[in-house]
């Protein structure tokens, strides 16, 4: 890879898919560059994108408690939780 002409074409070629990333990325690791320099430059020719973040659950309120028939509608620790079926 020689210059500014090089470096474009191997861009050109991992955007066209002839050309792995992950090769892309060696190569240009190989020659010093940092990580987020190369994805950056990935990103700038909408090469790689990154991915969603996938939602995490987040319960509206901690703890709760259930309250059951046989407790008298008393709240119980979680530990001793009661279940009855109808």
């Amino acid at each position: 890879m020689t210059g500014e002409r090089g470096l474009t074409e191997r861009l050109e070629r991992v955007r066209r898919g002839s050309l792995g990333r992950r090769e892309f990325a060696r190569g240009l690791l190989a020659l010093g560059l940092a990580p987020p320099l190369i994805a950056e430059l990935l990103r700038s020719r909408g090469i790689a994108q990154a991915q969603a973040k996938r939602a995490t659950f987040s319960p509206t309120k901690r703890g709760g408690g259930v309250t059951s028939s046989c407790s008298g509608g008393r709240r119980r620790p979680s530990s001793t939780r009661t279940w009855r079926s109808a």
